[in-house]
């Protein structure tokens, strides 16, 4: 009954993602499957044998004896595995534990103030709240210019940003509200700091650091601007059928002005979105990790360490901003932006060529490379980790096709 349960809660996180993503269900399981078999054919092409048992899928690298777990379905409640999923925390419903926990940012915002992690100046507002004494408040605790976003919220969602007038912070308090329900609204300073990253964790290991980017179109003097994000998708789509890879979406933020049938002059950058979120369609810069001051990333291990204790997390994104992450956060002004549940995996699964309008089959080629390196490297690491128990009743089932898979690779080496 419980295993039923959970089918169904996963069938209404795709019909809620898939509404979000404005793709249908094929598509979206097209996707999954594409970085499931992206991982296992990495592992395949090291000489690792793969087991699928249930759908989880154990990776093993028989020179080591060690193996790490996939999964393609919601495994929320076992952090030991990796699973390629899309879930929408919005859904309280979905795990309250989860939901409540690390899917909340006004509690995680709390949690790390408790230990003195740099962070913007935050309050948390109910929305049963009058508008004028919350103004009141955020004009007494906060400097301008404002973010306004609620407590669950994933893809940059019903986030408002470089808010000033009275006017305006009533109008996104009105719209936010309608959707807060139990949510807390935060409201915090805006940062002017140039660069924001994305560090991705796993298992108390930086895997990937990514310098977040946001979405434009170059003007050409003839198109508007929605033509303009047409033609790019459309060139990403032949990409995609081409070198089989998964590329962006460029998608207009709808809380920004923007005049769609408005013809940019040649040469002319038109941001699509204020915020540095993927999911408006923005190709992430690979960070070298190394290039990283040895004190930020002792900062970035130090919160996975807080939340793997509080929450048993393995796996976490942070988001967090500096002009230049070569230099410490000790001497120069830093923040963390917030600690994601899900920190988008597929920013270090994906292909990450250097040009987001300019791209060549050699760049496809290079960072198609680099992508399989990438998750070589996490594949490796998560076999590094305490050795995970096989699961109870795939014990038999799993020592059988280990025997039988080792017999045909020895055939094969002979």
């Amino acid at each position: 009954m419980k295993y039923l349960i959970n089918i169904i809660i996963a069938l209404v996180i795709f019909i809620i993602v898939l509404e979000r993503f404005s793709l249908n269900k094929e598509q979206l399981i097209d996707e999954k499957n594409y970085y499931l078999e992206r991982i296992l054919k990495v592992a395949r092409h090291n000489r690792m044998i793969v087991i699928n048992i249930d759908h989880i899928f154990y990776i093993v690298d028989l020179d080591t004896n060690r193996f790490m777990r996939v999964a393609l379905i919601p495994k929320i409640d076992n952090p030991d595995i990796l699973t390629i999923r899309f879930i929408d925390l919005r859904d309280k419903n979905l795990n309250k534990t989860f939901s409540k926990g690390l899917g909340n940012k006004w509690k995680n915002y709390l949690y790390m103030k408790e230990v003195n992690i740099p962070q913007l100046k935050t309050i948390g507002v109910s929305k049963d709240m009058d508008n004028n004494k919350i103004i009141k408040k955020v004009k007494n605790k906060l400097s301008l210019p404002y973010v306004i976003k609620l407590s669950r919220g994933m893809k940059g969602e019903d986030v408002y940003l470089n808010l000033k007038k009275t006017s305006e912070i009533k109008d996104v308090l009105d719209k936010i509200k309608s959707k807060a329900e139990d949510q807390t609204i935060l409201i915090q300073e805006q940062s002017n700091l140039k660069n924001e990253y994305r560090i991705i964790i796993f298992g108390s290991k930086i895997i990937s650091i990514f310098e977040k980017q946001r979405p434009y179109v170059i003007g050409d003097s003839e198109s508007n601007i929605k033509e303009l994000v047409k033609n790019i998708n459309k060139k990403y789509k032949k990409l995609e059928r081409k070198f089989n890879v998964k590329l962006p979406v460029l998608i207009i933020d709808p809380s920004i002005s923007l005049n769609e049938k408005g013809v940019p002059d040649n040469g002319k950058k038109v941001f699509l979105s204020d915020k540095k979120n993927s999911y408006y369609g923005s190709l992430p810069i690979n960070i070298d990790i190394g290039t990283i001051h040895p004190d930020n990333n002792e900062l970035f291990l130090k919160i996975a360490k807080l939340f793997d204790i509080k929450y048993n997390q393995n796996l976490l994104g942070i988001d967090f901003m500096m002009d230049d992450i070569t230099k410490s956060y000790k001497n120069n002004l830093a923040v963390v932006l917030e600690v994601n549940a899900m920190p988008g995996f597929k920013y270090v699964l994906s292909s990450h060529p250097k040009s987001m309008l300019n791209i060549t089959e050699k760049m496809m080629k290079e960072e198609e490379i680099n992508a399989d390196i990438r998750i070589l490297k996490i594949i490796k690491h998560i076999q590094k980790l305490d050795k995970p128990k096989i699961v109870l009743k795939h014990r038999n089932i799993f020592r059988k096709k280990l025997k039988a898979s080792k017999k045909r690779k020895l055939i094969l080496r002979f």
